[in-house]
């Protein structure tokens, strides 16, 4: 057993052999390493609760980080000189020759005023609970995407903080969708473009703080929008796909749009709910998860692996947490091809099976339009 996964409060399991002789008594003697104090009175419930309070404040934090990245991709040249005419491009150059930053610049004044939400994230992760920072640091210690995931699921409060972490910035990108669904052509997009956007904004903002200049260049911005296009393309692909399977997506539900699932008859509940950590998981969050990070890599001039397995790792993991999630607490909507006498007869099923009855046609008909499950006739 790992060192950091014993103290003296663990009266009913003994030390590991390893365990330094120390007790919380010891005042003199620093505590060993990987040591975790007591846990009060309030046990387990209280470091929950100091765990959920501090993934709320880390997405609190991630929302405006987010969209100072928006503005961060917008160069003031674009703000004066409508994109993608001559006069545009000339400026950009003539800009670019005489030094002057033109992109990150959002979050420069910011930090310049005390607003560093990079550092901010930093501080806060250190009020984890210390089984869970424990938790995280076993996971950058495992070797291998397997082996990153293994340590995730062992430690599962890293998984639920991330995927708190992760809310606020969800919510937004859905208010996002919401706007866009209105509008003609890329309206049925909406749900990839709300995703897509936050994951650009967030993107940016991280890669702009470990720039050593503040700012970010052009190519650095470049990279930052395409990997939010197509974070938000794949997004796209998935909804397509997990509605042809008949489960929500939790991004084009976020964005109050209606899957194939929510239109029609969907599977049985058990089914949603593996296929949506499934498609959330692998179908969509490990790519973006994957391609996030390479993009990041590129832009900051790292090797395009670093950090890709535990990126891709906890990515499938909270995705599919959220995506099995949705399905889960979604309730089925109401379904105009279901009748009254379709709820009469499901109703009427139970006693006419006791009576010695059999299912009829038009019995397995309305039980299958009601729960998406098939019952065998006669």
């Amino acid at each position: 057993m790992p060192l950091a996964t014993w103290n003296p409060a663990d009266t009913d399991i003994p030390p590991p052999p390893d365990y330094e002789v120390w007790t919380p008594a010891d005042t003199d003697i620093p505590p060993p390493p990987g040591y975790i104090p007591p846990r009060g009175a309030l046990g387990h419930v209280g470091r929950a609760l100091q765990d959920i309070s501090v993934a709320a404040l880390k997405g609190a934090v991630g929302l405006p980080q987010a969209i100072t990245g928006l503005a961060d991709l917008v160069s003031p040249v674009d703000v004066i000189v409508p994109p993608g005419t001559p006069a545009n491009f000339l400026l950009k150059k003539a800009v670019d020759a005489a030094g002057i930053p033109q992109y990150g610049l959002s979050g420069w004044m910011q930090e310049k005023l005390g607003l560093d939400y990079a550092e901010a994230q930093n501080i806060l992760g250190e009020f984890y609970s210390p089984e869970t920072q424990a938790g995280f640091a076993e996971i950058s210690e495992a070797e291998g995407v397997l082996g990153k995931a293994g340590a995730a699921i062992r430690n599962p409060a890293t998984i639920l903080t991330s995927a708190g972490e992760a809310i606020p910035s969800m919510l937004a990108g859905g208010a996002i969708g919401r706007a866009v669904k209105a509008l003609p052509v890329i309206g049925k997009f909406a749900a990839g473009i709300g995703e897509g956007v936050i994951a650009a904004g967030a993107g940016a903002e991280q890669v702009r703080a470990e720039t050593p200049t503040g700012f970010l260049t052009e190519k650095q911005a470049s990279i930052q929008a395409a990997s939010g296009a197509l974070t938000g393309l794949i997004g796209v692909l998935g909804a397509k796909f997990t509605g042809r399977l008949g489960i929500d997506d939790i991004d084009v539900l976020l964005a109050g749009a209606k899957t194939k699932a929510s239109q029609s008859v969907r599977r049985n509940v058990v089914m949603r709910v593996m296929g949506g950590a499934v498609s959330e998981g692998f179908i969509e969050e490990l790519p973006q998860s994957f391609q996030e990070q390479v993009a990041q890599n590129i832009s900051l001039g790292k090797p395009w692996h670093e950090g890709v397995e535990e990126s891709a790792a906890m990515g499938t993991l909270v995705g599919g947490l959220m995506g099995g999630g949705a399905n889960l607490i979604q309730t089925k909507p109401s379904d105009p091809s279901i009748t009254q006498a379709d709820h009469e007869r499901v109703q009427a099923l139970p006693a006419n099976l006791e009576a010695g009855g059999t299912v009829s046609r038009k019995d397995a008909e309305a039980f299958e339009k009601m729960t998406g499950v098939k019952l065998p006739k006669g």
